[in-house]
């Protein structure tokens, strides 16, 4: 399963029952955990954009094959903008886990 056919599962699973993803953290695997979620999909060529951020959201670009992302995560309330790239691979030597705490 690769592709939009992946990617078409991500939202799926996001909406219907949430997500567990697994990162490699100083060599011992994580379990992580995406809540449940309504999926909002737009278009980035046309602005504005009319949603509203009261409430944690996910947006999908209606181009499957946009550049740079598959999805945005956007938490207002925790000040927080997350772009994930899906992919399915043992290792991925370009795809890094950047988090930082303020």
């Amino acid at each position: 399963m690769d592709g939009f056919i992946l990617e078409a599962w991500f939202f799926a699973e996001l909406s219907h029952n949430g997500l567990t993803w697994s990162v490699y953290e100083e060599s011992t695997l994580q379990r992580r955990n995406w809540e449940r979620s309504s999926i909002v999909f737009f278009d980035p060529d046309k602005q504005p954009i009319d949603i509203s951020l009261d409430v944690p959201k996910w947006l999908a670009p209606v181009k499957w094959n946009q550049g740079g992302y598959d999805a945005v995560f956007i938490n207002k309330a925790a000040q927080l903008v997350r772009f994930v790239q899906v992919t399915r691979a043992e290792s991925h030597s370009s795809m890094r886990n950047t988090s930082s705490t303020s």
